[in-house]
């Protein structure tokens, strides 16, 4: 699932008190325009629904690879002739390249952010944890085993930041928020790549270093900026 732009004004307004350290959300507006946004390249598994803009930069609109059937033109919405792309697709221009910049940015100042209290570099695992508000450091890959959960409570406009190398979760394990958590402050700031296994579901706005890729049949809520390639495997992303 990937974020409408009224969710991520959330953004903007969220802020979280973790110690005695007040952390705002990364600002993202000048990209939540987009669900999907990549630098490199973009592509689209033939059997997902997606719902949202997509945005690509620097990189040529032609970086784009779509299901069979389909045409991307730039600026227009998605033929309709296969209903599984609801929004528009752009190429590099003054929408792209802003989306581009505020990506790099909210990537730089998240990264940036000191962790909460004395908690530094946790565990490898993250499945089976539990995370309140704050930010959090992963020096090392961090992964979660197949049918694992995680767990994030709050409350509304509650801000979470996890900032890690990789992150690969395993098949069919689970991102859950509860207590009025929403995915639009929920931030994984990725040094590297992020790749979600088969059927996993996903919460969150991703910021990747590099490649982001999402395999079959995950649930993702939340939206996907990437410094280099996105390649979505069969993902069911809707509006926030």
């Amino acid at each position: 699932m990937l974020a409408s732009p009224s969710k991520l004004l959330l953004i903007l307004l969220a802020r979280m008190v973790a110690s005695t350290d007040v952390v705002f959300a990364p600002d993202l507006t000048g990209a939540c325009s987009f669900m999907i946004f990549g630098s490199s390249a973009i592509t689209l598994g033939a059997s997902g629904l997606y719902s949202g803009n997509i945005g690509m930069s620097p990189t040529t609109i032609a970086a784009v690879t779509i299901p069979d059937g389909m045409v991307a033109v730039e600026g227009q919405e998605y033929s309709t002739a296969l209903p599984q792309v609801y929004g528009y697709v752009y190429g590099p221009g003054a929408a792209t390249s802003a989306a581009h910049d505020a990506m790099l940015s909210a990537y730089a100042s998240a990264n940036a952010l000191p962790v909460s209290g004395a908690v530094d570099d946790r565990s490898i695992a993250l499945g089976g944890q539990t995370f309140k508000a704050g930010v959090y450091r992963w020096s090392a890959a961090a992964g979660m085993a197949a049918g694992s959960v995680v767990n994030i409570v709050g409350a509304l406009g509650d801000v979470f930041i996890f900032q890690l190398n990789t992150l690969t979760t395993g098949a069919s394990s689970s991102i859950v928020l509860s207590g009025g958590v929403t995915p639009a402050t929920v931030f994984w700031i990725l040094g590297s790549t992020l790749t979600l296994g088969a059927s996993s579901s996903f919460s969150g706005m991703a910021l990747a270093g590099t490649a982001v890729t999402v395999g079959a049949s995950v649930d993702w809520t939340g939206s996907v900026y990437a410094q280099s390639a996105i390649t979505m495997y069969a993902t069911i992303p809707y509006d926030l």
